[in-house]
C-alpha cells in the first residue's frame, strides 16, 4: 500500500486550514499560530501513518519523510498565515464578535 500520498495530503490540508481556523478563534500572533500549524500539521501525518499501518518498514525513510513534510507544511502555513492574519486584521470594529 503506498502511503506517502496519504500523508502528504495530510500534512497539506492540516497546514492550509489550521492557520485561518487558529487565528479566527485564538488571539495568537503570528509566530504561534505558524508553529502551532505546523506541529498540528505533523502531529496529523503521525495519525494517519498509525492508522493505515503500512505493511513496509519504511525505517530511515520515514525520518526522511518527516523532514520533507516539515518543509512542505512550512511554506504552505507560512502562506496561510499572512492571508489569515491580513483578513483578520482588515476586519471592521462591528465585525468582531
Amino acid at each position: 500500500m503506498a502511503i506517502e500520498p496519504l500523508l502528504t495530503g495530510s500534512v497539506f490540508v492540516v497546514s492550509a486550514v489550521a492557520p485561518p481556523v487558529l487565528a479566527r478563534f485564538s488571539r495568537l500572533n503570528g509566530g504561534a499560530i505558524f508553529f502551532a500549524s505546523i506541529g498540528l500539521a505533523m502531529a496529523a501525518s503521525e495519525i494517519v501513518f498509525r492508522i493505515a499501518n503500512p505493511d513496509f518498514n519504511y525505517g530511515p525513510l520515514h525520518g526522511l519523510a518527516i523532514v520533507m513534510h516539515i518543509c512542505i507544511s512550512a511554506v504552505v502555513v507560512g502562506l496561510a498565515t499572512l492571508l489569515a492574519l491580513w483578513l483578520r486584521g482588515n476586519r471592521t470594529e462591528r465585525d468582531l464578535p
